[in-house]
């Protein structure tokens, strides 16, 4: 057997689990041996020997039990962890096995900077440097991770997790287990600017930001607040990172937004939107339910729901397709064209 790479990435266990303990942990079947030890998570990339390892593929499988890897598959030659959704599963093991960040005590940290006015609950949890403003509420279960701000009169409701250098300005909410990435920013003021005596003037926002429940914000994230009413995020929505969400934008539930996706001021999106990285929407649009907007797509006028489009100016996908096509033949057509 070849001799497993020594610098392969992997998530170690600190005690032993067989295959079947991992099985009843996410609800898989085991195939072969439920006594087989299981030592690491690892990737098909870079496997390493006693790891169970992700195989989306027959060709990943393969490569898992080459280096005497174990397979987490839909099927697979045994030994192996079967599981109807293997990413679903994988995933729950990887929370499950080795948590993201260490835990932060519960209790607030003698470092930690809450005014007198603020409601913490006695189950929450707040990091050394992290800062709770006037009037603010921190619900049962919530956490600020170090140097996490939350501001005036916002609340960050319960489980909810402010990441580290996470910042909630004045008048926002942060639904239930909502989880802003580190460094993003919510509720700072809009872009709405208005000339006075020919200099741009930029206009107050006092509306804040409500973000639903079981909401995930990537890193580096920025959601402006609105003017009056609020800006707002659907529950179960989720962004990669360096999303912008401007002034008093509504965005749907169960979105999806991937890296470099900007929705500008007013725009109105339906449920479970889907936007490819790099998507832009102008301001004041209405965007449909089910909406998919493939990567680098441009929208500059309401979508229908249900509607896939792509393009700058985004159009319907199979329309804008056979643009393409007709631009790649553009200089045939005008070589015809000149000797006609």
């Amino acid at each position: 057997m070849e001799t497993p790479n020594s610098t392969s990435a992997s998530v170690t266990f600190s005690s032993v689990w067989t295959l079947e303990s991992l099985a009843t942990l996410v609800g898989g079947q085991v195939k072969g041996k439920g006594t087989t030890p299981v030592l690491a998570l690892c990737s098909s990339n870079n496997p390493i020997q006693g790891g169970l390892g992700l195989a989306l593929t027959p060709q990943s499988a393969d490569s898992l039990r080459t280096f005497g890897a174990i397979p987490l598959a839909t099927s697979a030659e045994g030994p192996a962890l079967l599981h109807p959704q293997p990413k679903v599963a994988f995933a729950q093991l990887l929370v499950a096995l080795r948590p993201p960040l260490a835990q932060v005590a519960v209790g607030i940290h003698p470092q930690a900077a809450v005014d007198e006015t603020a409601t913490i609950d006695p189950q929450a949890s707040l990091s050394a440097f992290a800062f709770v403003g006037p009037h603010a509420v921190v619900e049962q279960g919530a956490t600020l991770h170090p140097f996490s701000h939350l501001g005036n009169r916002s609340i960050l409701a319960q489980d909810a997790v402010l990441m580290p250098h996470a910042t909630v300005m004045e008048d926002c909410t942060i639904g239930a287990r909502s989880v802003i990435g580190a460094g993003s920013v919510i509720g700072a003021q809009g872009f709405a600017i208005h000339p006075v005596k020919g200099h741009p003037r930029r206009l107050p926002h006092r509306g804040g930001v409500v973000i639903g429940s079981d909401v995930v914000l990537g890193g580096l994230n920025t959601i402006d607040g609105g003017m009056i009413d609020p800006t707002r995020i659907g529950e179960g929505s989720q962004t990669d990172g360096l999303c912008h969400i401007a002034h008093n934008v509504t965005l749907g539930k169960s979105a999806l937004l991937a890296a470099q996706t900007g929705i500008a001021g007013s725009t109105k999106v339906g449920d479970r939107f889907v936007a490819a990285g790099q998507v832009g929407l102008a301001d004041h649009l209405q965007i449909g339910e089910d909406v998919t907007a493939a990567a680098a797509s441009k929208v500059l006028r309401d979508v229908p729901k249900g509607d896939t489009i792509a393009g700058f100016p985004a159009r319907p996908y199979k329309e804008t397709l056979r643009l393409w096509a007709l631009l790649k033949r553009l200089p045939e057509i005008w070589k015809k064209e000149r000797k006609g």
